[in-house]
């Protein structure tokens, strides 16, 4: 033990914050003490009548925000990082509360309580500010170094601050809102709301390996493989491939395959979508390029998993560039694309047409689409569809559509 400073009267209030001790008592002077315990600054209330004797102080956890209580009144300084000197708010005056005689934080400094010398007991919210960010997580800056983040269907909270006493001045939550991300000044902070780990870079934000680690975050691959050839980075093939491997582990097949295509791999990306199960995708990629368009196999792989799929008109534009009209139409006819199919047919199989606009119109009728499927009925031949085309006219309430078409029949078919 040992003698650290004489302060001017009895300090009641006393605490302890970063690089500084606050004192305070009945001669009505806030005194800040630095390390080597000498004064830093002096707030002067012994002038105002209104102000009587300091009972109590408390540093919030983070140590950025000391509080200090008196008679009604209670006197909040905040450490600026900036001009590493205490500030003080606007005091908070409750009338009738009288002389406070105890302070505790919460402690991750969001909640403040005050007991009274009468026995009451206040709690008063000390966030700076709060954000809602993609309506899924509750962001509350309890201090200029500390912000709360808050799953809002979990209602889990992390705690996310700056050791170095900085400013966070942005929080960003990337990577399938697993990570969390935040600037200072001078430092970058990082956390994994999974395993709820945080550490903060020092003056690394700069530096070429962290920028394109935050790129590849933000999934701007592109951006990360300029960093990095910029740098003439040796392991750059190992970085990506350690990533690639890192979304296949993850299950985030099609993540992975994005990145093969923006490498270039076709062939690794087709493969990746159609493990993903998105022939679709597949089919859009080969269409795209000629050089795997030409390889018959992998066509035919992938219009097996489209049909499969019963993504029979993907199927069918992929059998046309290829030249395969016959598999085209059926791919068509099963997927219900009967205007291409007739477009088709009309080309390359023009007897099939009368039974196309047939089953066209049987679509539109089970799809309750009647008016729309006369005029098919009637394409396709009166002698096969003159009943349907009339019952699709009476069932539509055509009437003189259906008059009509009875006047086109002979005899025979209009007495049935």
């Amino acid at each position: 033990m040992g003698k650290l400073v004489n302060h001017p009267c009895s300090p009641y209030a006393l605490a302890w914050a970063t690089n500084s001790i606050m004192a305070a008592g009945c001669d009505r002077r806030i005194i800040a003490y630095g390390k080597e315990v000498h004064v830093l600054q002096t707030f002067d209330y012994s002038r105002d009548p209104q102000e009587l004797e300091f009972t109590t102080a408390a540093a919030s956890p983070g140590g950025q925000s000391v509080v200090l209580g008196s008679y009604d009144r209670l006197r909040v300084f905040n450490r600026s990082p900036q001009r590493s000197i205490w500030e003080e708010a606007k005091p908070k005056e409750i009338a009738n509360l009288y002389t406070i005689t105890a302070l505790a934080w919460k402690r991750d400094g969001s909640r403040l309580c005050v007991g009274t010398l009468c026995g009451g007991v206040e709690q008063f919210d000390c966030c700076l500010r709060r954000s809602i960010y993609k309506n899924k997580f509750e962001l509350t800056y309890v201090g200029p170094s500390q912000v709360i983040v808050k799953n809002l269907s979990s209602g889990t909270p992390v705690v996310l601050k700056s050791h170095y006493g900085y400013e966070v001045e942005e929080v960003k939550i990337l990577g399938k809102e697993r990570y969390l991300v935040a600037h200072t000044s001078d430092t970058l902070l990082l956390g994994d709301l999974n395993t709820n780990r945080l550490s903060e870079g020092g003056e690394g934000t700069d530096f070429y390996q962290v920028r394109a680690r935050l790129a590849m975050l933000e999934k701007n691959y592109k951006l990360a493989e300029m960093i990095l050839l910029e740098q003439g980075h040796p392991a750059l093939e190992n970085l990506c491939w350690s990533y690639y491997q890192w979304l296949m582990d993850t299950q985030q097949e099609q993540r992975a395959d994005e990145l093969q295509e923006s490498q270039g791999d076709g062939l690794a990306a087709i493969s990746l979508y159609l493990k993903a199960g998105l022939p679709a995708k597949a089919a859009w990629l080969v269409l795209s390029r000629e050089e795997l368009l030409a390889n018959t196999e992998l066509v035919e792989h992938i219009t097996a998993a489209l049909i499969k799929g019963e993504l029979y008109e993907r199927a069918d534009d992929l059998f046309e560039k290829i030249h395969n009209p016959q598999q085209a139409l059926e791919c068509y006819r099963k997927g219900n694309a009967f205007m291409k199919a007739v477009e088709l047919a009309r080309l390359a199989f023009p007897v099939e047409v009368v039974k196309l606009e047939e089953a066209w119109g049987d679509h539109l009728v089970q799809q309750k689409q009647l008016d729309a499927a006369i005029n098919h009925y009637i394409e396709a031949s009166f002698a096969r569809c003159s009943i349907k085309a009339i019952e699709a006219a009476l069932g539509a309430r055509q009437w003189k559509k259906a008059i009509y078409i009875l006047d086109l029949q002979d005899r025979n078919t209009a007495s049935k």
